[in-house]
Protein backbone atom coordinates (compact mmCIF):
# COMPACT_ATOMS: atom_id res chain seq x y z
CA UNK A 1 0.00 0.00 0.00
CA UNK A 2 1.96 3.30 -1.43
CA UNK A 3 0.37 6.48 -0.01
CA UNK A 4 1.65 9.46 -0.92
CA UNK A 5 2.85 11.80 1.54
CA UNK A 6 0.65 14.72 0.70
CA UNK A 7 -2.08 12.23 1.40
CA UNK A 8 -0.76 11.25 4.93
CA UNK A 9 0.05 15.21 5.68
CA UNK A 10 -4.06 15.77 5.39
CA UNK A 11 -4.85 12.85 7.07
CA UNK A 12 -2.53 13.62 9.86
CA UNK A 13 -4.10 17.08 9.81
CA UNK A 14 -7.94 15.92 9.98
CA UNK A 15 -6.71 13.69 13.28
CA UNK A 16 -5.20 16.62 15.06
CA UNK A 17 -8.25 18.68 14.54
CA UNK A 18 -10.70 16.10 15.31
CA UNK A 19 -8.74 15.77 18.47
CA UNK A 20 -8.40 19.56 18.77
CA UNK A 21 -12.49 19.75 18.90
CA UNK A 22 -12.95 16.82 21.03
CA UNK A 23 -10.39 18.56 23.78
CA UNK A 24 -12.25 21.74 23.17
CA UNK A 25 -15.60 19.87 24.20
CA UNK A 26 -13.96 17.90 27.07
CA UNK A 27 -13.01 21.17 28.43
CA UNK A 28 -16.52 22.64 28.14
CA UNK A 29 -18.00 19.94 29.78
CA UNK A 30 -19.89 18.35 26.81
CA UNK A 31 -19.03 14.87 26.84
CA UNK A 32 -20.17 14.23 30.55
CA UNK A 33 -22.77 12.05 31.54
CA UNK A 34 -26.02 13.63 34.19
CA UNK A 35 -26.91 11.75 36.46
CA UNK A 36 -30.47 12.50 37.16
CA UNK A 37 -30.79 11.19 40.21
CA UNK A 38 -27.61 11.25 43.03
CA UNK A 39 -29.37 10.55 46.24
CA UNK A 40 -28.66 7.19 47.99
CA UNK A 41 -30.86 5.30 50.24
CA UNK A 42 -28.37 4.63 53.00
CA UNK A 43 -30.86 2.07 54.25
CA UNK A 44 -30.57 -0.17 51.12
CA UNK A 45 -27.24 0.38 51.40
CA UNK A 46 -26.74 -1.09 54.92
CA UNK A 47 -29.59 -3.73 54.30
CA UNK A 48 -27.40 -5.19 51.12
CA UNK A 49 -23.70 -5.22 53.49
CA UNK A 50 -25.41 -7.77 55.67
CA UNK A 51 -26.56 -9.88 52.56
CA UNK A 52 -24.43 -9.77 49.56
CA UNK A 53 -20.98 -9.12 51.23
CA UNK A 54 -19.20 -11.05 48.25
CA UNK A 55 -20.75 -8.09 46.16
CA UNK A 56 -19.84 -5.43 48.21
CA UNK A 57 -16.46 -6.60 48.61
CA UNK A 58 -15.81 -6.91 45.37
CA UNK A 59 -17.11 -3.26 44.35
CA UNK A 60 -14.46 -1.85 47.31
CA UNK A 61 -11.81 -3.62 45.27
CA UNK A 62 -12.27 -2.09 42.09
CA UNK A 63 -10.37 0.44 40.63
CA UNK A 64 -11.60 4.01 39.85
CA UNK A 65 -11.92 3.40 36.27
CA UNK A 66 -13.52 -0.11 36.79
CA UNK A 67 -16.18 1.63 38.85
CA UNK A 68 -16.96 4.10 35.94
CA UNK A 69 -17.77 1.61 33.47
CA UNK A 70 -19.70 -0.45 36.28
CA UNK A 71 -21.73 2.70 36.98
CA UNK A 72 -21.50 4.32 33.70
CA UNK A 73 -20.50 6.89 34.81
CA UNK A 74 -17.53 9.12 33.08
CA UNK A 75 -17.40 12.20 34.79
CA UNK A 76 -14.43 12.74 37.28
CA UNK A 77 -16.50 14.53 39.65
CA UNK A 78 -17.40 11.85 41.65
CA UNK A 79 -14.51 10.41 44.21
CA UNK A 80 -14.04 6.55 44.80
CA UNK A 81 -16.40 5.96 47.98
CA UNK A 82 -19.47 8.06 45.75
CA UNK A 83 -18.66 5.64 43.08
CA UNK A 84 -18.57 2.74 45.13
CA UNK A 85 -22.12 3.56 46.92
CA UNK A 86 -23.92 3.98 43.52
CA UNK A 87 -22.83 0.59 42.46
CA UNK A 88 -23.63 -1.18 45.81
CA UNK A 89 -27.14 0.26 45.44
Amino acid sequence: MNNHPIELLIASLLNLLEFTCWIINEIAGHHQEEITDTTIDTASVHSLTTTNTDYIEYVYSLTIKQLQQLTGIRSSRYRKADLQLLAIS
